[in-house]
């Protein structure tokens, strides 16, 4: 079958599901209300809390200049914070985090990596920003089972969770056994791929170590502009409920198939706050305002990309 059409069917599948999403949503929630709780933010709450969501792309920016040094090149912090920005962009406008990824392994191309070592050094970052959510998660992984509404929903989000975690220490056992698994996984190329990944880790260990820091760091800001918009709606939520709903939404979130995790934040956002008796449009709008905040920070990479192109053969710097 033709990639443009399986693309485009992904897209459109996506789409669908997105507006599903949103569809149940207005079942449950009076979306009037929702929009009209949008209004009710202090200014000053929404500049602190879009100040945050700056924060967290500076701290991306930095974490992404670290690993490309464990793949073995190097980037200047303002490369790094450039390719974070546009990234981010694109992940926004085409519907997945994995567009993203591809335009910031394209740009390391333009700066002279191989396509092979750029695309390695985007999944790595990937994976240490996965690897610190599911750590983040654990600290209050009991408390959000506890707000679940039924045992089906406690069953899905353990697996999920378990998915997480599985994926995470297949990937570092396959960097950490590498020899071994040069030699087992030679049928298995997608294997043997995550292997030479994995291996760029543990090159050294004190740089993998901060990347993983800094990783917790950017997931614990997004905990902190989740708080400031619930208590700006009046909502009397805890610092420490925060910390126990917000990651483990963040990782629903990342399940590619809505369109840039728009429908799957906001319904797993209300499922999981809906025991506590609060208006569910209130829990909405900051779901959505949430969004809008990363929307608004990933903007100015578009004006990077238009503005400031790579150019062909520029050297790592």
């Amino acid at each position: 079958m033709n990639k443009r059409v399986v693309a485009g069917a992904a897209i459109a599948g996506k789409v669908g599901l997105t507006a599903a999403l949103l569809w149940w949503l207005s079942t449950r929630v009076d979306l009037g209300d929702a929009f009209a709780a949008l209004g009710r933010f202090d200014p000053a709450i929404v500049a602190a809390a879009l100040l945050l969501a700056f924060l967290q792309v500076a701290i991306a920016g930095w974490r992404f200049v670290l690993v490309v040094g464990l793949c073995g090149a190097r980037i200047s912090q303002g490369f790094a914070l450039r390719a974070t920005l546009v990234g981010g962009f694109f992940s926004q406008l085409l519907v997945t985090f994995i567009s993203g990824d591809a335009i910031r392994a394209w740009l390391l191309t333009r700066r002279g990596m191989t396509l092979g070592r750029a695309v390695e050094a985007a999944l790595l970052d990937r994976v240490i920003g996965v690897i610190a959510l599911t750590l983040l998660i654990l600290v209050g992984f009991a408390q959000f089972l506890a707000l679940l509404p039924n045992e089906t929903l406690r069953i899905s989000a353990i697996l999920l969770l378990a998915a997480a975690w599985g994926a995470a220490l297949l990937f570092l056992t396959l960097g950490r056994a590498s020899a071994f698994c040069d030699k087992l996984l030679g049928r298995w190329p997608w294997l043997a791929s995550l292997a030479a990944t994995g291996r760029h880790l543990f090159a050294d260990g004190r740089a993998a170590g901060l990347a993983l820091a800094l990783g917790l760091v950017i997931h614990l800001l997004s905990v902190a502009i989740f708080f400031l918009l619930f208590r700006a709606l009046g909502l009397p939520i805890s610092a420490w409920l925060c910390l126990a709903v917000v990651p483990m939404v963040m990782l629903i979130t990342m399940i590619p198939v809505s369109v840039a995790g728009w429908g799957l934040r906001e319904g797993a956002m209300v499922v999981a706050l809906t025991g506590m008796d609060w208006p569910d449009s209130d829990i909405l709008a900051a779901s959505i305002a949430f969004g809008l905040m990363i929307l608004a920070a990933s903007l100015p990479g578009a004006i990077l990309w238009l503005k400031l192109p790579v150019r062909p053969g520029e050297q790592p710097s």
